[in-house]
């Protein structure tokens, strides 16, 4: 989960900094979002881990996605 929320926060920085159209930025983002989405509710559902792992995966990886574009 942590390298899934990590690639979806990374992508959603360089597409807001990139050239592209505003009405496909929105499509972008949506199927980003719910790529992140399903593949927390599969985390649980599948049994692979629980609730607080699946979350702390998720803000983990947001924050360290966050930190490298700081650094970068």
């Amino acid at each position: 989960m942590a390298r899934s929320a990590f690639l979806v926060s990374f992508l959603f920085i360089l597409i807001k900094k990139g050239i592209i159209p505003f009405h496909k930025k929105k499509l972008i983002y949506l199927i980003l979002f719910i790529y992140l989405l399903l593949m927390f509710i599969s985390r649980i559902y599948l049994g692979e881990h629980w609730f607080s792992d699946v979350l702390g995966g998720t803000i983990l990886g947001a924050m360290v996605s966050q930190i490298s574009l700081t650094l970068w």
